[in-house]
């Protein structure tokens, strides 16, 4: 057989087949065409060479196909390089940068740690301290601003009851009770901040109530001055034989409504006017309406009104 040349030897005669495997190899003929060429050219051949050939283009076709696939995949296997090659480039530089702002919080928090614990240490044991000294400043400046209110309570309460004793001797009653007044009104004031159990508070209550007694006791008398009784026993009636003796006199002192005003102010004028009604109505109005062949006489001098019954 010659180079080149494909015979095949059968009973039939010996066949050349050299430019049908040409044809049927070469790729500008489609798989139609190489049927057709090879059903005409082989077909006083026995089947059996007949699907011999069928295999061998078969396969050359399918190692064709297979080499086709590979190139194609080769090329997305480049696409794909390429593609992840461009993302890396620019993420890199993204994560580089990351990590270094990770890093420079990693160190910042470490600082701030450190801090934390230096501030923890020594700066929380000082600050400790402070506070105590800041509350026992605090406590001590609280102990002196109340000794600086009762000692300025006291110098007003001093003030007061030297004015209180002015006041009394000259009969200046009203300033006496408005001073009295005051008085109370400090005193209760110390006892309300929870200094009562001070002695110089105690004394200042005793005193208190000795000026209270003596306020009392001057306006009593001046009442007594502007109001004088006459009258019988106090057991005794009123009756035709002693309704000549009972006599009332309104003296007319100097400030007699500054002694009423007063007497308003330390609460008595209400008792005192009681007591004077009921005497009047017992020892003057009862007798001239109950009995008989009696009238009232008055008397009016200068400084003296002078009430009395006749029979």
């Amino acid at each position: 057989m010659h180079s080149g040349q494909f015979k095949i030897n059968t009973q039939s005669g010996l066949y050349d087949f050299t430019d049908f495997c040409v044809c049927a190899k070469a790729e500008c003929y489609p798989e139609e065409d190489i049927s057709s060429q090879l059903n005409s050219s082989t077909s006083d051949l026995p089947d059996l060479t007949r699907q011999f050939f069928c295999d061998l283009l078969e396969k050359e076709d399918l190692g064709m196909r297979i080499g086709k696939l590979s190139t194609h995949i080769d090329e997305i296997k480049g696409e794909i390089y390429h593609a992840v090659h461009e993302k890396y480039a620019n993420y890199r530089p993204t994560r580089d940068s990351t990590q270094e702002l990770h890093n420079k919080v990693q160190t910042l928090s470490t600082e701030m740690q450190t801090l934390s614990n230096k501030i923890k240490g020594d700066i929380s044991s000082q600050l400790n301290s402070s506070t105590s000294d800041l509350q026992d400043l605090t406590r001590q400046l609280e102990k002196t601003n109340a000794i600086i209110d009762v000692l300025l309570s006291q110098c007003k309460v001093n003030s007061l009851l030297t004015d209180f004793q002015s006041f009394v001797q000259n009969s200046e009653f009203l300033q006496a009770a408005d001073a009295v007044n005051e008085l109370k009104s400090d005193s209760d004031v110390l006892i309300e901040d929870g200094y009562c159990e001070l002695k110089i508070v105690k004394a200042l209550r005793s005193e208190l109530r000795v000026n209270q007694e003596t306020l009392l006791h001057h306006l009593g008398e001046a009442w007594s001055a502007m109001t004088v009784w006459t009258i019988p026993h106090a057991k005794e009636p009123v009756t035709l034989t002693n309704v000549s003796q009972v006599q009332l006199k309104l003296v007319h002192s100097e400030n007699p409504a500054v002694t009423v005003n007063a007497m308003n102010e330390v609460g008595i004028l209400k008792n005192k006017m009681q007591v004077f009604g009921k005497k009047l109505m017992e020892y003057i109005l009862k007798p001239v309406v109950t009995l008989s062949n009696v009238a009232p006489s008055i008397n009016a001098a200068k400084k003296l009104l002078s009430f009395s019954i006749k029979s």
